[in-house]
């Protein structure tokens, strides 16, 4: 608990895979992000589109520990595409503001069909709003 802040939920392990999801408003900026970034041990980094690979077409090294991305990005299928395709773990963050929380779902493996997550991802956080 910090400033009156609560992280909720099962985070992901200290030196495990993961992808996680930022709901709208989470952003590096916002306030609880700090938080997040203490919870999660200082370890996650940022998804950063077009960064260069070890070799063409080997996604292995982006998921070495734990990605963050925004719920909004326009990268978010392929990217759900690609940790389907490595077995990455997936795992929604959301941030109530009201109650001073940050929520982490429960993490699941994405399928072939990722409309389907992305469907289920803007559905979740249109609660956010």
């Amino acid at each position: 608990m910090r400033k009156g802040w609560r992280c909720e939920g099962p985070f992901p392990r200290k030196n495990g895979q993961a992808l996680i999801i930022l709901s709208p408003g989470f952003t590096r900026e916002s306030v609880a992000f700090d938080l997040l970034d203490f919870r999660l041990r200082y370890q996650a980094r940022w998804h950063a589109p077009g960064a260069p690979r070890t070799s063409a077409g080997d996604a292995t090294d982006l998921w070495e520990g734990i990605l963050l991305l925004e719920g909004t990005s326009q990268y978010l299928s392929n990217v759900l595409k690609e940790a389907a395709q490595q077995e990455v773990s997936v795992q929604l963050v959301t941030l109530v503001a009201p109650l001073k929380r940050i929520r982490c779902n429960t993490p699941f493996l994405p399928g072939r069909h990722t409309e389907r997550e992305c469907a289920y991802i803007d559905r979740l956080f249109s609660y956010c709003d």
